[in-house]
């Protein structure tokens, strides 16, 4: 019996650490919206957007990247732009840059853009997710990744 209750007891108290040690993560809102009025653009043809985002004070804007699920662009897009699909249906995606970080300067608003060399023609939906850091020091446990879409579509 005391066996059963000592075991009790210290499943308690693991569980009363780990729940005290689990932060919930801050609600971060983020937006993304093409610069200027065209939806519509050529192969390599650059795509400029605005990122602004609400995060609590002790958060920052880090860093950012698109990536395209498959779903959501053409079907050869991929093998056009020479990248690899990676993941499981239905989130099978592309990553078609690597991650830009922003400077540490307290802002919430940042302009990206990105190529649309070898794009196929066609319609698009390319998520573009940010990454918001707690601040002063990061902790990759309190990271917070929000994600907004870009839609345009690629016509010769």
């Amino acid at each position: 019996m005391k066996k059963l209750l000592l075991i009790a007891l210290a499943l308690v108290a693991a569980f009363a650490c780990f729940a005290q040690g689990a932060k919930k993560k801050p609600k971060v809102e983020f937006k993304v919206t093409l610069i200027g009025e065209k939806t519509v653009f050529k192969p390599g043809d650059v795509i400029q957007f605005k990122m602004e985002f609400k995060a609590p004070e002790n958060y920052r804007h880090a860093a950012w990247v698109a990536l395209a699920y498959v779903k959501n662009v053409p079907a050869d897009f991929a093998k056009a732009v020479k990248k690899e699909v990676k993941g499981k249906a239905p989130y099978q995606n592309v990553h078609f840059m690597k991650y830009q970080w922003l400077p540490n300067n307290g802002k919430k608003e940042y302009i990206g853009k990105f190529s649309t060399a070898n794009f196929p023609e066609g319609d698009y939906n390319i998520s573009v997710t940010g990454l918001f850091r707690e601040k002063p020091k990061a902790n990759i446990k309190t990271d917070v990744y929000q994600g907004a879409d870009l839609i345009f579509s690629i016509e010769k």
